[in-house]
């Protein structure tokens, strides 16, 4: 019985030494009057996945500082497709209109990410059609390509599935795109801010909710025709609307609101 409280006692101090050795080498704490264009890059239109939100750009009714925080605002709004191009097949510019704007940032070529931990503690939106993610993609993207870069979903939240927080990874293997998805049920996400992290370290990929740990990965599992999660990677935090995987949308429960409080990096 002594044995096993001294191992015990072992392995919680292992546990917190390295805790403590992990130190915070970036943060963005929203404390300014206005989002940081020197730390971030706005997406402008429609981007992915079918969706029906438009991204804009340097618009307050979407993207915003306020009281410490980032605000992402959905609203149902009619705005002109400035990319719009008469029959095109490309959805992105076929579409006139858009009826729904909303907001996506990214670091990059400004912040990137490499082995550690980052902590993004936020309040995410509900009901139909909602799509409020955190995630990464390689930052050599503009040289190898989509999927090669590698991909981190640290969170994505669909209103279609309220109970359900997901991950996920995508990489390439075998000349194929890969997906190692994970799901995380809970009901406490309707309840105001939580923690999301996602830690990275030589051998292994480590999803964390409220500081509790739900999913590891080993890295040889995701390594496929070459290793895109041992190279640097910028982040991402969109409030997407509908499209291939938010489903439904419900313009009448427009506006809706995702919010930041910190983004912390840890090494």
């Amino acid at each position: 019985m002594i044995k096993l409280a001294i191992l015990f006692f072992l392995i919680i101090l292992n546990f917190q030494t390295k805790a403590r050795e992990m130190n915070l080498v970036w943060a963005e704490e929203f404390d300014g009057e206005a989002l940081n264009e020197n730390v971030w890059n706005y997406e402008e239109g429609f981007i992915r996945n079918m969706e029906d939100q438009y991204y804009t750009k340097r618009n307050i009714n979407n993207v915003r500082v306020e009281n410490g925080l980032l605000v992402i605002e959905a609203k149902a709004l009619k705005v002109d497709n400035e990319k719009y191009v008469a029959n095109s097949i490309d959805w992105r510019s076929n579409r006139r209109f858009a009826f729904i704007t909303s907001g996506s940032i990214n670091t990059k070529n400004k912040v990137n990410f490499g082995y550690g931990r980052i902590d993004i503690r936020a309040k995410l939106p509900e009901g139909m059609g909602v799509w409020p993610a955190a995630w990464l993609l390689g930052s050599n993207i503009d040289t190898v390509g989509y999927p090669k870069c590698g991909e981190v979903d640290i969170f994505e939240y669909y209103g279609k599935n309220p109970d359900l927080l997901t991950s996920n990874i995508h990489f390439v293997k075998d000349g194929k795109k890969k997906s190692n998805l994970i799901k995380l049920n809970t009901t406490n996400n309707k309840n105001g801010f939580h923690l999301y992290s996602f830690e990275r370290d030589i051998d292994k990929l480590i999803f964390y909710y409220d500081g509790e740990k739900y999913s590891e990965i080993l890295m040889s599992n995701v390594t496929g025709d070459f290793s895109p999660f041992d190279k640097d990677m910028f982040i991402l935090i969109n409030f997407a609307y509908g499209g291939d995987s938010g489903g439904e949308i419900d313009l009448s429960k427009l506006p809706q609101k995702m919010f930041v409080d910190f983004i912390r990096y840890y090494k």
